[in-house]
């Protein structure tokens, strides 16, 4: 079962590398997200089964941006590969979700030659990259410019911590955990470094402490933030702040020219406030074009405000649910890795299918309990002593 979800998940999971460095592979890659979504619609009509709630409002997130591309006659290949990945990578943890533990060991499985082959290409190549990113003259590794892999990072460390979680196997999520570490930390990403210093106060904080720690505090603190900044922009007007981005982010309070894109989507946004503009990059910095370098900006900018209440309904239905078993060990997990993520969203944008899997996973919490794998050893042990009870009765 594990294999098969394995390459299920397999396609939807590309590297940004390949279209520069492998583009013959990334055709393959193309042709595995068609056989993989033929077989989860397959699967879905065998079982009779219907999507959960967060599949439909991504479907319908998806739906509004693809019909905005049209109007706006964007990217549309784009658009729909990414309604393609975003649907199938959800429905993935949505029918295998009453089989936790081989879904959990599958994405271990994707994972770790994701973040192990980054982790290789960065060490041998650092830091000229393995490829140049036009037009931004970008150094980038095997899964991209270090400011998109920390997705890829955030699920790492979430699936790492359940599978340490189910299996009661330490060694082999903590390496990857390590590995996810030392991809950050060598390419050094600001806004990443922030989110990671969050993720590991949170996961390393007392079991005294820990039910303080709720959605709603730490959804509001996130939004607070991201306000803060965005829009009231602290970094300029509060002396402590702007220390903490200069001095230990090592970043400018400009974060590297954010502010000039925040302000050009400003006006962009004006344009079109319901039915975006579709997706594509639509701002400019340094004659490059832009996404708006924000969650929430990126989705009003794409498909208007639409847009953004379908992703706040998804956010919330995975809040819910993160609220009613709160009092679970996975539950503590998800929220730590989502408070980094929300902070992560305060620069960068991730419409894409590895955040969306990584923030649909929280909704099926509660199959994420009780349920621990035992080890084969143990298993056959278990097989071996039941084969001899029969014949130590007869005897």
């Amino acid at each position: 079962m594990q294999w098969f979800i394995f390459f299920l998940t397999l396609p939807h999971l590309k590297p940004d590398s390949l279209e520069p460095v492998w583009p013959a592979i990334e055709s393959i890659f193309d042709a595995g997200r068609l056989a993989s979504t033929l077989v989860i619609l397959g699967l879905y009509i065998f079982k009779n089964r219907l999507p959960s709630k967060p599949v439909w409002i991504l479907a319908l997130m998806e739906g509004w941006l693809l019909f905005s591309t049209a109007v706006n006659k964007g990217n549309l290949r784009d658009a729909v590969m990414t309604f393609i990945a975003v649907l199938v990578t959800v429905c993935i943890v949505d029918l295998f979700s009453i089989w936790p533990v081989q879904l959990i060991r599958s994405l271990m499985l994707n994972l770790e030659w994701l973040i192990y082959g980054n982790l290789l290409s960065i060490l041998l190549t650092y830091p000229q990259g393995l490829y140049i990113n036009q037009p931004y003259f970008n150094s980038c590794y095997f899964l991209g410019y270090h400011n998109s892999f920390f997705q890829y990072v955030l699920l790492a460390i979430c699936v790492a911590c359940l599978y340490a979680h189910l299996e009661k196997r330490k060694i082999r999520a903590a390496c990857l955990i390590a590995a996810s570490y030392a991809c950050v930390l060598i390419t050094w990403s600001a806004t990443s470094i922030a989110a990671l210093m969050l993720v590991t106060a949170l996961l390393l904080l007392p079991s005294t402490l820990r039910r303080f720690i709720t959605f709603p505090g730490v959804f509001a603190a996130a939004m607070i933030g991201n306000l803060s900044i965005t829009v009231f922009r602290v970094m300029d007007r509060v002396p402590w702040a702007a220390w903490f981005i200069k001095a230990v982010l090592k970043k400018q309070t400009t974060l590297t020219g954010r502010i000039y894109i925040w302000d050009q989507f400003y006006k962009c946004f004006a344009q079109h406030p319901l039915l975006g503009h579709g997706v594509g990059s639509h701002l400019q910095f340094s004659t490059a074009p832009v996404g708006a370098h924000n969650q929430y900006f990126e989705l009003l900018l794409t498909g208007g405000i639409l847009t953004l209440v379908l992703f706040m309904l998804f956010t919330f239905a995975t809040g819910e649910r993160l609220i009613r078993y709160r009092d679970r060990a996975s539950s503590y997990i998800f929220l730590s890795i989502l408070a980094g993520l929300y902070i992560i969203f305060i620069a960068e944008a991730y419409l894409t299918p590895t955040v969306f899997m990584l923030m649909t996973l929280p909704y099926y919490v509660n199959k994420f309990e009780g349920v621990s794998a035992p080890h084969r050893r143990k298993l056959r042990i278990v097989i071996r002593q039941s084969r001899l009870v029969p014949s130590q009765k007869s005897s």
